[in-house]
């Protein structure tokens, strides 16, 4: 019985918890929370560890170390017709993920819950907010509702 209770009190203060990020995040910036949860579900289905990779604008050698990188340490991935998302298991997957494109200047990436791009990288840094730092849920949805 005590199992039950804590796991209904876990499960209604988490989805409690989540309802506040969309509507504190929709109230500053003059969103409908419901429009941020949308677009959270297409981007990334609500995952915050997904990176997905422009496969598109990669040449042959970058293709190529991508799905080395991806094998050798057994990582999750799909390929799209234009898209690679990749699903780590922890957000140390996923922080190294995002290093290894970033060292080796892949074209275009996107980040987290709202698939923030790479290509925001400068605007970030004067924020002072780093690309793995995308993968904290209120971060992402935050600077996804502002640009």
């Amino acid at each position: 019985m005590k199992r039950i209770l804590l796991l209904w009190i876990v499960l209604v203060v988490g989805a409690h918890a989540a309802t506040n990020i969309w509507m504190s995040t929709g109230k500053s910036h003059g969103i409908d929370p419901r429009l941020l949860y949308a677009i959270s579900k297409v981007e990334s289905n609500h995952n915050p560890l997904v990176v997905s990779v422009n496969y598109k604008k990669l040449n042959k050698v970058q293709a190529d170390m991508l799905y080395l990188m991806l094998q050798s340490r057994d990582i999750q991935h799909i390929t799209y017709t234009k898209v690679v998302s990749i699903y780590s298991k922890d957000i140390i997957q996923a922080k190294q993920v995002i290093s290894f494109l970033d060292q080796n200047d892949y074209p275009s990436f996107d980040i987290g819950l709202m698939q923030v791009n790479n290509v925001h990288k400068e605007v970030l840094k004067g924020l002072k907010i780093s690309l793995h730092d995308l993968l904290n849920e209120q971060i992402n949805l935050n600077v996804a509702s502002g640009i």
